[in-house]
């Protein structure tokens, strides 16, 4: 593959127009101030910033996408929401949605290409829910690519291109999810995979460990899973403190919803924790075993860089009393509680 395939930076403009869009002009794509792990090159270093002050609880942006999957077969295949008896058939076929519009965006996206299509994975049903779901979303993946198929490499597709690189190492190769079902997937899709070398096992395997790394997704208590890829939010970089919060959208869960955790000032850059609100209350070492699987390297925000190994005392206290400063009163009150009892070695004088 060429060195361009292999990071995010080639769509960048793009990517910019649309943030801006999404967000309403609040958000901007720019180099980053973070060095997420060992491996970050300079044309994968961005995030996203800030273009205009942002008040606590303001709805940053609204990241649709269409690169998402359920194993509930009696939810719409494009937002998760319940079928009822309203569902919208395709003509072309008897699948089903829940509504005219996603029926629509589905037919413009990636049904087209797998409509009609049979598709079969011996001893998928024997696999973990996780693994059943992600090859899923793998497919859907390709579809997408292949519906949208205008000559260029599947790499440069933007349901991938600016998805962040896999930092923690390669994981085994495993027969049937690295090189039966994409075969399958790709030969079913109308793709000679023999004939034609953009869909090879290295790209495929690439394309595979990006979604690995940026996929969410959630287990409800009754055995459905969801797994989706949000283009928009995975350019939002990790902070142990993070000044912003997202959900699944009430209405369209396949849809991430981004608010301002605190005031947020022009130019600040924006950040989401992979570690979950827990994260705020874990020590330095257990973050950093959490965070491992992102960046193959201890995390390099400004709060781990405060409080890693060795760093001095004026360090520690001044990064901490800046991120106190900043905190509403409940929130000051709990991050004093969590110093008391976890960082004994300090002695700072607040």
């Amino acid at each position: 593959m060429a060195s361009d395939m292999m990071h995010r930076g080639e769509r960048l403009e793009e990517l910019k127009q649309d943030m801006q869009k999404a967000s309403n002009s609040w958000c901007s794509v720019e180099n980053s101030s973070i060095k997420e792990g060992n491996r970050t090159t300079a044309q994968d270093a961005y995030g996203v910033y800030a273009i205009t002050d942002l008040r606590k609880g303001e709805i940053l942006l609204v990241d649709r996408t269409v690169a998402a999957v359920t194993s509930d077969e009696g939810s719409c295949q494009v937002c998760f929401r319940r079928l009822t008896a309203n569902a919208v058939d395709l003509l072309c076929c008897n699948v089903k949605f829940c509504s005219t519009a996603c029926a629509k965006e589905a037919k413009k996206s990636f049904h087209k290409a797998m409509c009609g299509k049979t598709f079969r994975f011996p001893g998928l049903s024997d696999l973990c829910l996780f693994r059943q779901t992600l090859n899923s979303l793998l497919l859907r993946c390709l579809a997408v690519i292949v519906q949208a198929d205008i000559g260029s490499h599947p790499l440069y597709n933007s349901v991938v291109s600016t998805l962040t690189a896999n930092r923690a190492g390669p994981r085994p190769w495993r027969y049937h999810d690295d090189i039966i079902y994409p075969i399958h997937m790709l030969q079913t899709l109308g793709i000679d995979v023999f004939a034609d070398l953009r869909h090879d096992t290295w790209v495929i395997r690439t394309m595979y460990m990006r979604i690995l790394n940026n996929m969410d997704g959630e287990e409800e208590g009754n055995g459905v899973r969801t797994k989706l890829l949000n283009r928009l939010y995975s350019m939002l970089n990790h902070s142990c403190h993070p000044n912003l919060d997202w959900t699944h959208q009430y209405d369209r869960r396949s849809s991430v919803m981004i608010r301002a955790k605190r005031d947020i000032k022009k130019g600040e850059e924006l950040f989401i924790s992979h570690v979950g609100e827990e994260g705020r209350f874990q020590p330095f070492a257990e973050r950093q075993r959490r965070l491992i699987t992102w960046f193959g390297a201890d995390c390099g925000c400004a709060r781990c860089k405060a409080e890693r190994p060795g760093a001095d005392e004026a360090e520690f206290a001044r990064y901490w009393r800046g991120h106190l400063s900043a905190c509403s009163s409940e929130d000051r009150s709990q991050n004093m509680l969590f110093l008391a009892a976890t960082e004994q070695r300090r002695t700072v004088d607040w």
